[in-house]
């Protein structure tokens, strides 16, 4: 219900959007709103932009421009619920600002605010349309302007950007506002182009490395390869530098340059390379020929370029004599609308390609039919699809379905029918919001349903160790099961293909490689594609229905290969996976189940986080008659426990078989116990029974504390005054002791410059395996001041953590760079800093002195005490993802030490706790508890999910 809507991007090339169509404005649609911005738009958006001390954040301009444009077009006015709006613009601040909370009184439809140390109470009684909704909005921006602490660290345009998405989300899951750095990366995308050099990045261990050079780029020309390290940027070194911040800085406009120095395997010192940065073209479409002349076109987004590269790639497979296509939209999550039709049109001669709904418009309905000219000669075409190809993608393959032009296989795709308009605010951010919806040809919505294959292709995955044969329909993520996804009145009910084939794959333990295999490679080993491959060399049919009838036979020995290819690599398993047995399905009491832990009966589970559990199951044929591939799935809330095959195979008569599935428990996971359920099924999922429940209790393990001092010594190149300055270059040493009760298996030690060119990190991380409870280490960094650095002091971005748990120090220190400026001293080898430490020391009564794992009351009262050895700022808790505790510590007579005592009400189910305390902006600890409230008699209660708790709520 309640969000958190922070954004992170992270990528140098581009991000595609997930699951969007964009609707926009050329001279070919419907004159809406004006949505993405030319070049020139952008650069006065640019100078426009406020500044931070400029922002008045009382004036709500941005959310009432939302409410404005949301009132002229979109899609269902009906879903405007001001109260439920409030509440969640509301809820949506407090997940963004750690001091906020807001307390309901529904009774009274008031809601009291509190921030830090400050509380007020406000009434909402007389909200009854978004405009009166955002006037107590205003009033209660007004408080939070007046009491917000400079200490948060937070700027306060992202508080009004978090309310305006607390308030989108009870509309739709598509419809909500991007904040300007998002929409400029937005733009980017569907732009297709960028100033920049031509390279994919990643930062693995805070190394800033190559991933990709992209052809025809300034990259390329420089002589820049996969897997080359980018050390320097300008004057200021990259070790640990955030991804973004990296990408900032190689992009440019095209004709400027950027100066970089790279080192990679065998060179001894860096090399500094300049570059020209250039317009980036995003390659959306690759392809290759193919043996017996069957072209392969890999389409992996919809910009404003993907219809002119398509056709050059069609160019050039027919010059080679292509005589059928392979068009693999997999993973294709969509973008812009008109080149969607575009793409379409290159394949059909006459009929709608689609039907825009859009109710605000004077003309609601809006066919775009195939136009003859410039269309692709009628060869056979196979698209490819599956779960993840939305949108965009659903418009191309539903139209090349419906008008019987293409055969479709793959997956059902993802059901995303509705459309977004993208409406640029005066801010520099942008609202995408839903205006309506596309329809396939014959006027059908795939909205929450998607379009399904001919050909449903399904993997059979085969490991070293595990077995995933079984593949749920429930499993995938679809736009079915997205909290509020729109529903049409167009949707037909075609849920199940016309013909399936199961194929075996064979899984691999993915080597560490930051270079991607080359396309050639991918294209070689995908069965997908090889059966796609086939199938045109067996009817090269141009017509849907013709082709379907003509690969009946084919597909039946696809079929059967397959099962051969199964049963033969379950041989490895010793699993018998013959189908020899009788079709009559056995009834429930021809199984007896017995559960094993380490070899021996239980009755639960019990693990331990941090070890490698074995479940063990085995079943017994009680039947007068053999059992043939019979196997089993677990259901369970914990991720770790369910989903997971156990493969019998045939069994006889009163003989025994058992399978032993192997689960990682990490060491971060706290204690909880769940239950498990096991389905039993004989093959083609006909179940005979769910096995008697078994619970499965995890410990948590101990957990490390990381007291933390440092200090700066000039003695590598210095004057040995203690101070860095300019031309010196020195250690950082940082002292990391383990004041915890459990070890640290995987330390980090790193230091991040945050103050801009001249810092240089020669060495900014260190390492070190298992740190015990009690024991020190030494981290010795080292640190240069270039001559041109002019500021009288510098900082760093200190941080220590357990890579395999959430354990985190981090601090920002301040350190001078003359001998003039005077600081207060810092923390010296004998005095340590920690991040606060939370005890929990009881729940209510009712349950007991210590902390219960499961419970049957609708609450539970948490007691617990929070220490630090300076200050202790506040303590908020979180149930699920409401925050529904806040404790300020300000004016405490004990700033060290904060009792807290909080009732939290439970769902049925799981319910997650989790316990956060502040030293400051930077030092945050956190504690999660996970507690399962059953009935009252004991039994399980199933977890519900976010919309059902929302519904009980109002």
């Amino acid at each position: 219900m309640k969000r958190h809507y922070k954004v992170i991007l992270i990528l140098i090339i581009f991000v595609i959007s997930a699951a969007i169509t964009i609707h926009k404005n050329t001279n070919i649609f419907i004159p809406l709103s004006r949505d993405i911005a030319s070049a020139a738009d952008v650069k006065k958006n640019d100078s426009n932009e406020r500044k931070e001390g400029d922002y008045d954040l009382s004036s709500l301009q941005t959310l009432n421009g939302v409410l404005l444009n949301l009132s002229k077009c979109y899609v269902d006015p009906s879903r405007f619920n001001p109260k439920k709006m409030f509440k969640e613009a509301l809820y949506g601040i407090q997940n963004q600002l750690p001091g906020f909370i807001a307390r309901f009184n529904e009774n009274s439809n008031s809601v009291e605010i509190q921030l830090g140390a400050k509380k007020e109470t406000f009434d909402y009684s007389k909200i009854d349309s978004p405009w009166s909704m955002s006037s107590v909005l205003k009033v209660i921006f007004k408080f939070i302007k007046e009491n917000l602490n400079n200490a948060e660290n937070i700027k306060t345009q992202d508080i009004e950007y978090s309310a305006i998405n607390g308030m989108l989300s009870t509309l739709d899951p598509h419809t909500r506002l991007l904040p300007p750095d998002l929409y400029k990366e937005m733009k980017m995308d569907t732009e297709g182009e960028f100033g920049g050099l031509g390279i994919v990045i990643s930062s693995p261990e805070g190394k800033l490395t190559i991933n990709e050079v992209l052809e025809g780029t300034p990259a390329e020309e420089k002589g820049l390869k996969c897997g080359d390290q980018i050390v320097q940027i300008g004057e200021e070194s990259t070790v640990n530098m955030d991804l973004d911040e990296a990408v900032s800085k190689l992009r440019g406009k095209p004709g400027t340059s950027v100066t970089i120095w790279i080192i990679r395997e065998g060179m001894k010192q860096p090399k500094k390379i300049e570059i020209e940065r250039a317009n980036i073209h995003i390659q959306s479409v690759k392809y290759k020929m193919l043996d017996g002349k069957v072209g392969y076109v890999k389409l992996s987004s919809f910009q404003e370029n993907t219809y002119e590269d398509l056709k050059n790639a069609l160019e050039k497979l027919r010059e080679n004599g292509m005589k059928g296509l392979i068009l693999d939209m997999r993973f294709n999550a969509g973008g812009l609308l008109d080149q969607a039709i575009a793409v379409a049109d290159v394949f059909l001669y006459t009929g709608t390609i689609t039907t825009t709904r859009v109710p605000c418009n004077a003309t609601p309905l809006q066919p775009y039919p195939a136009k003859i000219g410039g269309s692709e000669p009628n060869y056979p075409i196979i698209v490819l699809m599956n779960r993840e190809s939305a949108s965009a993608a659903e418009i191309v393959a539903g139209a090349l379905k419906n008008h019987n032009r293409a055969l479709t296989m793959g997956e059902r795709t993802f059901g995303k029918g509705s459309i977004q308009q993208l409406k640029e605010m005066r801010d520099g951010s942008a609202l995408k919001y839903t205006i309506g919806e596309y329809l396939t040809p014959g006027d059908i919505s795939i909205q929450s349903i998607g379009v399904v294959p001919d050909v449903q292709l399904v993997p059979l995955v085969i490991g070293k160790k595990d077995l995933n044969i079984v593949v749920s329909k429930e499993d995938a993520i679809r736009e079915s099961s997205l909290d509020r996804h729109l529903v049409s009145d167009r949707t037909i009910g075609e849920l199940e293909s016309k013909e399936t084939v199961e194929y075996v794959y064979y899984s691999k333990t993915e080597e560490k490689n930051v270079c991607p295999l080359p396309f050639d490679k991918i294209v070689k080993d995908d069965y997908e594609v090889k059966i796609a491959h086939d199938i045109l060399l067996t009817s090269p049919n141009s017509n849907r229905i013709k082709m379907m009838d003509e690969i009946k036979t084919f597909l039946t020995k696809a079929r059967a290969s397959q099962d051969e290819e199964l049963q033969n690599a379950l041989k490895k398993f010793k699993i018998d996976w013959q189908n020899d047995c009788s079709n009559e399905t056995p009834p429930p009491d021809a199984i007896k189940i017995e559960y094993y832990e380490d070899n021996k009966p239980v009755k639960f589970f019990s693990f331990d986080a941090g070890t490698k559990a074995k479940i063990k199951v085995e079943v017994k044929n009680e039947w007068d008659k053999p059992l043939c591939r019979l196997y089993a799935i677990t259901q369970s809330d914990n991720k770790l426990l369910s989903k997971r095959d156990f493969v019998f195979g045939k069994i006889l008569p009163g003989k025994k078989k058992s399978w032993e599935s192997e689960i990682e428990i990490p060491q971060s996971s706290p204690s909880r116990i769940d239950p498990i359920k096991l389905d039993i099924y004989t093959y083609k999922e006909k179940k005979i029974l769910t096995a008697p429940e078994i619970r499965a209790v995890i410990n948590e393990s101990p957990q490390p504390v990381f007291s933390v001092a440092y200090e700066i010594k000039d003695d590598i190149k210095g004057n040995f005054n203690d101070i860095l300055e300019p031309g010196e270059e020195g250690k950082l040493y940082v002292k990391v002791k383990n004041t915890g009760k459990g070890k640290s298996k995987s330390l980090s030690v790193y230091v991040k410059n945050t103050s801009g060119e001249g810092v240089y990190i020669v060495k900014g991380r260190e390492s070190l395996e298992n740190l015990l409870p009690g024991k020190e280490f030494i981290s010795t960094l080292k640190i240069k001041l270039l001559p041109s650095y002019e500021k009288k002091d510098f900082k760093l971005k200190i941080s220590v953590q357990d890579s395999n748990l959430p354990v985190r120090y981090e601090t920002e220190a301040k350190f001078p760079s003359s001998p003039e400026k005077t600081l207060e001293q810092l923390k010296s080898g004998s005095i340590y800093d920690h991040t606060p430490v939370i005890t929990i020391t009881s729940t209510n009564p009712e349950i007991g002195k210590d902390l219960q794992m499961s419970v049957r009351t609708p609450a539970i009262t948490i007691r617990g005490t929070v220490e630090d050895d300076t200050h202790i700022e506040d303590m908020y808790i979180y149930a699920d993802v409401d925050k529904i505790f806040y404790k300020s510590n300000a004016g405490s007579a004990s700033p060290e030490k904060m009792d807290f005592e909080a009732t939290v009400p439970l769902h049925g189910g799981v319910n997650v706790i989790t316990i956060f305390a502040r030293q400051d902006s930077n030092s945050i600890s956190m504690k999660k508890l996970i507690i399962r409230r059953d009935d009252p008699q004991g039994l399980t209660m199933p977890t519900p999910k976010k919309t059902d708790i929302e519904e009980e709520e109002e």
